[in-house]
């Protein structure tokens, strides 16, 4: 078992890239903890020439990949998850708990930030209802761009409670999204076997903190702690520190 400070991995939430990221990893990284974001190939895939996703695979090993690098180097792994991040994080995390492993290194906690839960063996859109939030835009008009969604008002719905510098910066980094992984059943959810923290943001316009509740009351979870922000469904980036503050009081909780 390492002695060491766990390494946090950030998987971030649909179209969003790692520098949104940035502000919060700066501040963890501060605090003495190594920290890298993924880069997820479901989200900006229409930018490289490539085309859009049906399969959560290859976001799984690009986090994957993030995960064993950090226990290579001697250290167990926190992931951070963001929205959609929630989804192919805990997927991720399957065959990497400290009890899969012959060095009991592994994934020993997740951090959810007003992310999307499934259960093992239902997707995203049947968890929906079969249906995309009135915040997505799907189809696109163009018929060259189909398999990929949009967020409507992002302004709104995602940065509501941000500064305009905030909302600009980040509007501007936004991505297009594979819209097939939606559909594809979750092969595992880590919530279900690793301690789990969440943070309700209660003005998120794109996942009502009503159905975040829903999710972290469900009882096949192992949730050690659920608290509530007023904020928006980016909380990295209104309430910067406080996020923080959340994410390391989960890192040393020891209840």
């Amino acid at each position: 078992m390492s002695t060491l400070k766990p390494a946090l991995v950030i998987v971030p939430g649909a179209s969003h890239h790692p520098t949104h990221y940035t502000a919060l990893a700066t501040l963890l990284q501060e605090a003495n903890y190594t920290v890298t974001t993924v880069d997820l190939p479901s989200t900006g895939g229409k930018d490289r020439g490539e085309p859009p996703l049906t399969s959560l695979r290859p976001d799984i090993l690009a986090i994957q990949a993030h995960i064993t690098s950090h226990l290579s180097a001697g250290k167990n792994v926190v992931l951070i998850c963001h929205s959609f991040g929630g989804v192919s994080g805990s997927a991720a995390v399957q065959g990497l708990l400290p009890a899969d492993r012959e060095d009991g290194l592994g994934v020993v906690k997740m951090i959810y930030l007003a992310a999307i839960i499934v259960e093992p063996g239902k997707s995203v859109w049947e968890q929906g209802g079969e249906k995309h939030a009135p915040s997505v835009e799907f189809p696109l008009p163009d018929p060259e761009d189909a398999g990929w969604l949009r967020f409507r008002d992002p302004e709104k719905n995602f940065y509501a409670e941000c500064t305009p510098e905030v909302q600009k910066e980040a509007i501007s980094k936004l991505r297009w999204f594979s819209e097939g992984i939606n559909r594809e059943l979750v092969p595992f959810s880590a919530w279900q076997h690793v301690e789990s923290y969440y943070l309700v943001c209660g003005k998120d316009q794109v996942l009502p903190s009503f159905v975040q509740e829903m999710w972290t009351s469900n009882p096949t979870g192992k949730w050690k702690k659920v608290e509530r922000m007023e904020t928006d469904h980016s909380p990295f980036l209104s309430r910067t520190a406080e996020t923080v503050k959340f994410v390391t009081r989960s890192l040393e909780d020891t209840s």
